[in-house]
């Protein structure tokens, strides 16, 4: 693993499988910044997360890693995150349309507008 440090957030270790998914986003440089925890693990099925200044990406060894962010994240949280029905996110973030963008997770799909700012959700 990787030490990252910033005056605002302290100093953090990334590593393995959400090391490598945040350095596809651009590291601190990207919409994610700085690594804002040690990885929490002790999750559903072995799951593994690590937060970020915009954002966090959780793992499971079914799933591999990905980024969870905003009115998407917000929504994934009120159905009880990984332990929900959804489950684990199975997709980063992907547009829909010029208006709209989704995220898939093990049980469903959330979907956000940005029209609209709602978001909804479709179970498998």
């Amino acid at each position: 693993g990787t030490i990252h440090w910033s005056p605002t957030t302290g100093a953090f270790i990334t590593r393995g499988a959400i090391q490598a998914r945040w350095g596809t986003q651009g590291w601190e440089n990207g919409f994610l910044g700085y690594p804002t925890s040690e990885e929490i693990g002790g999750l559903k099925n072995g799951g593994v997360l690590q937060r970020y200044q915009g954002g966090t990406i959780h793992w499971s060894p079914t799933t591999g890693a990905f980024i969870t962010r905003g009115a998407i994240q917000a929504r994934w949280g009120t159905q009880g995150w990984e332990n929900g029905r959804l489950g684990y996110p199975t997709t980063n973030e992907f547009p829909l349309s010029s208006t709209q963008v989704a995220q898939d997770y093990q049980g469903g799909r959330i979907t956000w507008s940005s029209t609209t700012g709602a978001t909804t959700i479709s179970y498998r």
